[in-house]
């Protein structure tokens, strides 16, 4: 092969022998008939398991399972472009116990469609519920993006739940009524009890404004936490930068939940608890799965306390009424057999 009296680089030989190698591959390939009996290339009947479907076209489907949204998010608030836990409820008609898989289809910021899975054992005619955990893209429609799908369980040894999914029982896409949405550029703390504790100038105005009165950056609060709306994993709190814990008994948070509230922590969550004045039993170990997180102190408890020497730490206001007699103040002290950073 020459060209105007000139010998052609062998690399352009070698260039063009690797083309041809690779067309002929691919050629070879596209026509290679394939386990199920059609030829490769062709759209197969059925697609494979693996592969979600658009979610968008996944409807309702009223199965031997009734299945429905109970939360979104924790406190039913969730945050665009973080994790978020999703509880899920179910009623199965069936005569007796039995095992299913329940999958939750959503879609990422890269268009695809992951789904998540867990497994658990139903019983007929009672209400049980499930959380399920998945990253929310930046932009989502939750009733358009959305599906959750209950199977019957199937025994698979080399399934990494044990089972896999058999007959669908139910399905619904997820329409969360009464949930809010917040902003990706809003942080995000929570509040177990029904009161202010001090706490509303930390969080966004109320009239809308993307600031914080106090803060450096705007907060949506959600209050009104109980100790059982807490989800079973960590993933389910990572919206949250801090939780305020001022009513509820530590008793009341349990197994896995409580493991997922340890790992939050683990992971940078600031958990703040505010004894309540009368009767706290954090300090018991026996009721309290969060016990050696806490400080080794002991806790004297003061009636009556003048908060007038406690002012520089309360309020720059010198003018500010405080609590005169009446203040009930929990006193720290570290244990004995306390070692450094501990107390």
């Amino acid at each position: 092969m020459r060209e105007r009296g000139n010998e052609v680089p062998k690399w352009v030989h070698w260039l063009a022998r690797g083309v041809a190698m690779c067309l002929a591959g691919v050629a070879l390939g596209w026509a290679q008939p394939s386990d199920s009996g059609g030829v490769e290339g062709e759209a197969p009947a059925q697609p494979p398991a693996s592969l979600a479907p658009v979610v968008g076209t996944l409807g309702t489907f009223n199965g031997e399972v009734q299945l429905q949204l109970e939360k979104f998010g924790v406190g039913n608030v969730a945050r665009a472009g973080d994790w978020c836990g999703i509880r899920l409820k179910m009623l199965d008609s069936s005569a007796k116990q039995r095992n299913v898989v329940v999958r939750l289809m959503s879609a990422d910021s890269d268009g695809d469609h992951p789904i998540y899975e867990r497994s658990l054992t139903l019983n007929p005619g009672v209400w049980q519920g499930v959380w399920m955990y998945t990253r929310l893209p930046f932009a989502i429609d939750p009733s358009r993006d959305m599906v959750a799908s209950v199977y019957e369980g199937i025994d698979d040894e080399g399934s990494a739940t044990g089972l896999s999914a058999g007959k669908l029982l139910g399905r619904t896409p997820l329409t969360p009524q009464g949930a809010r949405l917040v902003t990706p550029g809003l942080g995000m703390f929570g509040l177990l009890g029904t009161g202010r504790y001090g706490l509303k100038g930390y969080a966004m105005p109320p009239t809308g404004e993307h600031f914080g009165y106090y803060t450096h950056e705007a907060y949506e609060m959600v209050d009104g936490l109980t100790p059982g709306d807490l989800p079973d994993h960590h993933a389910g709190l990572s919206a949250l930068e801090f939780l305020v814990w001022a009513s509820g008994e530590p008793s009341e948070l349990r197994a896995e939940r409580a493991s997922a509230l340890r790992h939050w922590i683990a992971r940078g969550g600031h958990l703040v608890v505010i004894l309540p004045a009368i009767g706290q039993s954090w300090t018991s170990d026996a009721s309290n799965e969060l016990f050696d997180l806490l400080p080794a102190v002991t806790i004297q408890r003061r009636e009556g306390v003048d908060l007038t020497e406690y002012r520089p730490i309360l309020n720059f206001d010198a003018d500010a009424p405080l609590p005169t007699k009446d203040a009930v103040v929990h006193v720290f002290t570290p244990k004995v057999d306390a070692k450094a950073g501990e107390a």
